[in-house]
């Protein structure tokens, strides 16, 4: 068995993905009638993704508990994303952009978040750091949360 930490694993994940990305970009720049190139280019994408599946099946087996964190988390981020397309969302916060994410009810409790999201109407819309969504009214959250 692998010694490899959780977030190692993550890492090399997120690595080949971002190298996924510039492949599909190095594929859409080649111009049709090169066959060769993007035989190539597709034969790098393949790979790449069967070793992304083998370190989530690596995840799995080694911290199923981590693993299914992950995945309801990647559920959750998709169904942010679909939110997103219906509401109006004025402000989008995350723990990217913003080191802290999180947000405060009007009773003082702090709820830390992944992202949290502020539509026309003040209402919020919050991913959860264990990959819940909850949306709160204006009324619900305490100013300058």
């Amino acid at each position: 068995m692998s010694t490899a930490s959780v977030q190692q694993l993550l890492k090399k994940i997120n690595y080949i993905e971002a190298e996924v990305e510039i492949q599909k970009q190095i594929l859409f720049s080649i111009p049709s009638d090169n066959k060769e190139e993007i035989e190539g280019i597709v034969t790098k994408i393949a790979k790449a993704k069967e070793e992304i599946d083998g370190l989530r099946a690596e995840i799995n087996t080694l911290y199923p508990t981590e693993y299914q964190k992950m995945l309801k988390i990647e559920q959750a981020a998709t169904e942010f994303k679909k939110l997103a397309m219906d509401k109006k969302f004025k402000s989008v916060e995350n723990m990217t952009t913003d080191q802290s994410c999180s947000i405060r009810l009007v009773g003082g409790k702090e709820i830390p978040c992944l992202v949290k999201a502020c539509d026309e109407d003040g209402n919020w819309t919050i991913m959860t750091t264990e990959g819940d969504i909850q949306t709160f009214s204006n009324e619900e959250i305490r100013p300058n949360s």
